[in-house]
């Protein structure tokens, strides 16, 4: 049996509900696998990245700007979008199959020989990644937390750089139903030698995260600063501050009207990891060639299709504001949408601002952890947005290019399994 048969045969907590009920998530599986391979996470220094919204952006800035600069780097994100391997890179390429196989099938033998507990899906590709990290020599590793901290399989990090980019009402019930109890949870990942990067985190919560270190912290609005943010044709023209200093005229290829604040921290986490200001020239080309697909994605121009992984309130409203900025308050969307863990579809519509939602089309994701399309199609029926639902992402793509007319754009959002299918069929047609 392969390492990759083994990793099929394990429960599947990002993608079954089932198994995310069952198993308790905790960082000791992951540290008990590490530490009999000698802890190799301890032999890179981390950025390690929670958040509600926003990590796997500033992971891929950030990875970016130490390549541009000439720092190995390794990085690691979460959910993937359909392709396991894209999660996992060095150097900002994805780890080869037969890396990985080499590490999953130790990471398997181990678990076998010493009995150990049975790890998840996410927490063996977890060990797996910070093991084929030092394996690769990496001088440098970008982590991003799956969700929460404390009891994230990614706790096993010494962060050199904790970065938190957003406190929001995502998960709530998981972590204790209120903000506070959120922010406890993502402060897990501080230690008391961590340097801190804020980001939008309530004010009267910002002591959650500064009490658990030692070291300084660089607070959004502070210590870091977006001084300058203009739509552009392909993207935006950004300049910010940091402790370490002003970059201005820097060019994001992306229309997301929140990476300038995302590229703003992943620059403070990148120069504090270095200790050195980092030019506008490395960060021009970090904007250029940092991986960000599903972030506001513009994929298509004829017809206009943008991906989103929306998945939350405050991402829905991001987007609704990138959709008007981008293409003005004329233009009609036609909308694919799957949710996921009982996402209220009322409310997601609301964030998002539906007065611009010429049609909605809910599709069938056939995953477990769906909401069921039926009930997203009748809310949106019910507000006089024109409804129906698809059996797949398959069929949804092509009635809505059917149905697509010119002043219309094509939005596909609400969910990484909706976005990373709907990516797949675009990018190979």
């Amino acid at each position: 049996m392969t390492g990759f048969d083994w990793l099929e045969g394990l429960v599947d907590t990002e993608t079954n509900a089932s198994g995310r009920a069952l198993h308790k998530r905790s960082a000791a599986p992951v540290r008990e696998m590490l530490e009999l391979l000698d802890n190799p996470q301890y032999n890179y220094p981390a950025i390690h990245v929670t958040g509600t919204n926003g990590k796997g952006s500033v992971v891929s800035f950030a990875s970016a700007m130490l390549d541009a600069m000439n720092v190995r780097s390794g990085s690691f994100t979460s959910p993937d979008l359909g392709d396991l391997l894209s999660r996992i890179k060095v150097c900002g390429v994805p780890i080869s199959e037969t890396d990985f196989e080499l590490e999953l099938a130790l990471i398997a033998s181990l678990v076998e020989s010493f009995g150990l507990t049975v790890p998840s899906r996410f927490e063996a590709v977890t060990a797996a990644t910070l093991a084929a990290f030092s394996s690769a020599g990496v001088e440098a590793a970008v982590v991003e937390v799956g969700m929460g901290g404390s009891s994230d399989a990614t706790n096993v990090l010494n962060a050199a750089v904790a970065v938190v980019t957003l406190v929001g009402h995502d998960h709530l019930a998981a972590f204790g139903g209120d903000l506070a109890s959120v922010a406890t949870e993502k402060a897990g990942i501080v230690t008391m030698e961590s340097e801190l990067i804020i980001g939008s985190v309530p004010a009267d919560l910002v002591d959650t995260f500064t009490s658990r270190t030692t070291r300084t912290a660089q607070v959004l609005g502070r210590d870091i600063a977006v001084t300058e943010d203009l739509a552009a044709v392909g993207g935006r023209r950004i300049g910010f501050s940091t402790r370490y200093g002003s970059h201005e005229e820097i060019f994001l290829p992306m229309i997301g009207t929140f990476q300038p604040t995302n590229f703003a921290l992943a620059t403070a986490a990148a120069e504090t990891l270095l200790d050195k200001r980092i030019s506008e020239e490395v960060l021009l080309e970090a904007a250029s060639s940092a991986s960000l697909p599903g972030r506001s994605e513009l994929i298509s121009r004829s017809p206009t299709v943008v991906l989103d992984v929306a998945h939350n309130l405050e991402a829905a409203s991001e987007l609704g504001r990138t959709l008007r900025e981008t293409f003005g308050y004329e233009v009609g969307w036609v909308i694919l949408m799957g949710l996921t863990h009982s996402r209220r579809a009322d409310e997601f519509l609301d964030a998002l601002g539906d007065g611009s939602l010429d049609q909605l089309i809910a599709v069938d994701m056939d995953v477990e952890v769906q909401v069921d399309p039926h009930v997203i199609a009748e809310i949106a029926n019910s507000r006089g947005v024109p409804s129906i639902v698809s059996p797949s992402v398959t069929d949804a793509l092509a009635y809505a290019k059917l149905i697509l007319q010119e002043g219309q754009i094509l939005v596909v959002t609400g969910s990484h399994y909706l976005v990373g299918q709907a990516r797949s069929i675009l990018v190979s047609s």
